[in-house]
């Protein structure tokens, strides 16, 4: 207990403030603390699995915000060719070990310099081959973007109905609570400005064309509604100096894993790209 001279209500608004300012300055440092953190300070996290290790071509897989590599396991890593390595959420787990109650504050950008550091353990050099699902194939953009920077080769960008351009869709649609959603304030705050990846590569969005089912969470519903009908290149084309081929998918965005049509389009495609430098 505090004991002081003030009067009662005085020292009780006085104590409530301090301990409001001290949490703030807690968050505030485990932010910190957590951006610098890499998968390499979690020998318990279980960053990668491998299909197909034994080809030749290694294609990187990004989950979907929330997931782990296990969304792959029942549609393409059936299908596709490629020594596949799939990839964990690193931020869905940090976010579990922090506690869902505090603001956790890494970036898309600081995300991607950690898996990119781990991929260079699995294949020091390119030519990268990226794949992503929703906030994967924004993690895989921005990786893509790095690499470049950094002078690799990144000769494929696969991307499955991915959002770019999301910072703006609170204003646009009238939401207010988008940060609460899985990935949401990280995705948020991406904003890469103009990007030029080279012109050496292949830049391939899958493009989910039919409206999601009203049984997810009402603001997925709407995000997804309005890039289904109202963003051919879903926000690319804001950002990206560089052509895209769109393929579209008869699916919506969350259900493209339980279409048989869709995951063929979409294996096919990529074994194409990837074994052939003409298609």
């Amino acid at each position: 207990s505090i004991r002081g001279y003030l009067p009662e209500r005085r020292l009780e608004a006085l104590c409530h403030g301090y301990i409001r300012h001290l949490s703030n300055i807690i968050i505030f440092l485990l932010n910190e603390v957590i951006e610098q953190v890499t998968m390499s300070d979690y020998p318990e996290y279980e960053t990668h699995t491998l299909v197909n290790e034994f080809e030749k071509d290694s294609l990187f897989m990004f989950p979907a915000g929330g997931y782990g590599y296990e969304c792959y396991f029942n549609n393409l890593a059936k299908q596709l060719r490629s020594k596949l390595v799939m990839f964990n959420d690193f931020h869905h787990y940090l976010a579990d070990i922090a506690n869902s109650n505090i603001n956790i504050g890494v970036k898309v950008e600081t995300l991607a310099q950690t898996y990119i550091a781990k991929m260079k353990v699995l294949q020091p050099k390119g030519p990268y081959r990226l794949f992503g699902w929703s906030f994967g194939g924004v993690l895989a953009f921005e990786i893509a973007r790095q690499l470049c920077l950094q002078e690799e080769v990144v000769s494929h960008l696969f991307l499955l109905d991915s959002y770019f351009n999301l910072y703006s869709m609170p204003s646009v649609l009238g939401l207010t609570d988008m940060e609460s959603l899985v990935i949401g304030k990280v995705n948020l705050q991406y904003q890469p400005g103009k990007v030029n990846l080279g012109s050496n590569i292949n830049v391939v969005l899958f493009k989910a064309t039919q409206n999601p089912s009203s049984s997810w969470h009402e603001v997925l519903v709407t995000v997804a509604r309005h890039y289904a009908t109202k963003q051919m290149l879903n926000g690319l084309d804001n950002i990206l100096e560089h052509p895209v081929k769109l393929i579209p998918l008869d699916t919506d965005h969350f259900e493209w894993t339980k279409s048989n049509n869709s995951v063929y389009t979409v294996s096919q495609h990529i074994d194409k790209f990837i074994t052939s430098t003409n298609y």
